[in-house]
């Protein structure tokens, strides 16, 4: 293609209550979309958000809110930041180090996108599992994306396990 691209989509937002049984044997994903091809090209789209309930959570699926690839170009175009998943069950036999908040890779010299948020909890036991993007914030006011508290609610987890190279 030619001329100056616009950047690629964001990925959207998927909101599911389930009062009993998800069984995932697929992919529920919003991925932001590849920027385009161009002489100058756009940067890619966004992960999306993905927000579960389910009192059952089954399967061999996962989740994922990836970012796109950056477009090509002359230019260099820089990838999509990975979005938000945050998954809330009773019971759960669903292996959860797969599911994934990929940032999108950038063209050449271009910046890869920044890995997104990923938190699921067990809400019987009060434990949680992290991705690689989630940051806790105990603050009142949060501009960086972290997952905010109060000290007057603070963070009570059971067990706090970290996946895909989570820092604590």
């Amino acid at each position: 293609g030619s001329g100056t691209a616009v950047g690629g989509a964001g990925g959207g937002a998927i909101r599911l209550d389930i009062r009993n049984w998800l069984q995932l044997n697929g992919v529920i994903a919003a991925n932001g979309s590849d920027g385009p091809t161009a002489s100058i090209p756009g940067g890619a789209g966004s992960g999306g958000s993905i927000w579960v309930t389910a009192f059952n959570l089954t399967g061999s699926g996962y989740f994922q809110a990836a970012g796109g690839m950056g477009g090509n170009g002359s230019d260099d175009a820089g990838g999509g930041g990975g979005g938000r998943i945050a998954v809330y069950f009773n019971h759960s036999s669903l292996d959860l180090t797969t599911s994934s908040t990929a940032g999108g890779s950038g063209v050449a010299s271009a910046q890869r996108g920044e890995v997104g948020t990923l938190i699921f909890v067990d809400v019987n036991s009060s434990n949680a599992w992290i991705g690689a993007g989630m940051l806790f914030n105990g603050s009142e006011t949060s501009t960086d994306g972290s997952f905010k508290t109060t000290s007057a609610s603070p963070f009570l987890f059971g067990n706090l396990t970290a996946l895909q190279r989570a820092l604590i």
